[in-house]
């Protein structure tokens, strides 16, 4: 039974792990892109983006991302992607355990 336990947290953790390097190569790509300075559609995408890839890492990331990404999205009017970062950024609270605060993202 013990080996079992062993095994089963292992395979937990380990795929915890490994999705959070995952989000951190997805996380290092987009923020090079941000560095060839994208139009600002692209932009707003990328901040779209880096909300939901760093909701994984780091939730103070995530959050500071999806507020750049609504400022822009807002700033274009492209309401798929202002619906598209409420939603990313919903999670974001959610995975944080701010259950509350998942249900008010405005």
């Amino acid at each position: 039974m013990k080996t079992f336990v062993n095994i089963l947290l292992f395979c937990i953790f380990g795929f915890n792990v490994a999705h959070a390097q995952n989000a951190q190569v997805q996380i290092d790509k987009l923020k090079s892109e941000l560095e060839t300075n994208p139009n600002d559609k692209r932009t707003a995408a990328i901040y779209s983006d880096l909300t939901w890839f760093y909701a994984n890492v780091s939730t103070d990331s995530a959050l500071k991302y999806g507020k750049k990404a609504i400022a822009e999205s807002t700033r274009l009017g492209d309401s798929t992607l202002i619906a598209q970062v409420y939603s990313d950024l919903g999670a974001v609270y959610f995975r944080k355990g701010d259950l509350n605060a998942s249900k008010k993202v405005t």
